[in-house]
């Protein structure tokens, strides 16, 4: 089972040129030219960080991210960055800097790719997340605990997630295309990574539900074509509901399509790095 973590920053702590590490010792930046790219990112007890076949917009929604599973969508960025591949290792002057990923990531854009961008309201098509039934319980899929980070900043690695049985570290979305399990995350964290790895589009929670949960979710997933470089998808269970009706019977809640403003972030400048 593979459980997404979530690289966080609160929005007053987002990653700016005094806050990030301005110097590294060593950066390396090589095009990944393999037919079939595998994605990785790993920290070395050194500090030293590691980052095999990403592109460069995945750089920057990790810089960007403001909370757990923020879904930044980037306005104006040129296609390469989006396309092209690197390999990239840097080790920063402070080792201790490598424990804010966002922030060293944050300080690799400006100083190798120049980067300036924006936050901006734009009108994008969402789903607000709603109590499908006011009056009744929540769904058995949705069960309140006292473990969770609401009101904390979850850092990559650490930060107050702790290991829950089979349940995996708190604040974390897990488990497989169909079967979605949370461990001690907040409704409004639900709403954000399901829309981010599921619906594409925006969730917006209305819920007013506050605290923790642990959350049980089995649908049947569109599938597409697979996790790129990863193993074939397997066969959904036929028997399985959608996505919006498992969520309205297992969790008591209810997706409804709605019209809002979002922040996006716009890209005023980028650079192609120099490979070294």
């Amino acid at each position: 089972m593979r459980w997404i973590v979530p690289i966080v920053v609160l929005m007053s702590a987002l990653p700016t040129a005094q806050q990030a590490p301005s110097t590294f010792e060593v950066v390396s930046i090589k095009p990944n030219v393999a037919s079939d790219p595998r994605l990785g990112f790993r920290t070395t007890s050194g500090g030293r960080v590691e980052m095999t076949g990403v592109t460069i917009g995945t750089l920057v929604t990790v810089a960007f991210e403001r909370f757990p599973f923020d879904d930044v969508e980037v306005i104006n960025p040129p296609d390469w960055v989006g396309r092209d591949r690197y390999d990239i290792v840097v080790q920063p002057a402070d080792p201790s800097a490598s424990a804010n990923i966002p922030a060293l990531v944050h300080a690799l854009l400006i100083e190798r790719f120049s980067v300036v961008a924006h936050w901006e309201k734009r009108e994008r098509d969402v789903y607000a997340l709603v109590l499908a039934h006011p009056d009744r319980p929540l769904g058995p899929g949705l069960k309140r605990t006292e473990a969770g980070c609401e009101g904390t900043a979850a850092v990559t690695g650490g930060g107050p997630s702790s290991v829950r049985g089979g349940r995996g570290p708190t604040c974390t979305m897990g488990g497989v295309p169909g079967d979605l399990l949370g461990s001690a995350v907040t409704v409004e964290m639900f709403g954000r990574s399901i829309g981010q790895r599921e619906l594409h589009r925006r969730v917006i929670d209305r819920t007013g539900i506050t605290g923790s949960f642990d959350i049980d979710l089995h649908y049947r997933p569109d599938l597409g074509g697979g996790r790129p470089g990863g193993p074939p998808p397997a066969p959904p269970d036929p028997d399985a509901p959608s996505i919006f009706t498992a969520i309205e019977e297992q969790l008591g809640l209810k997706l409804v399509s709605d019209h809002a403003p979002v922040d996006v972030l716009v890209i005023d400048r980028i650079e192609r790095p120099a490979p070294n």
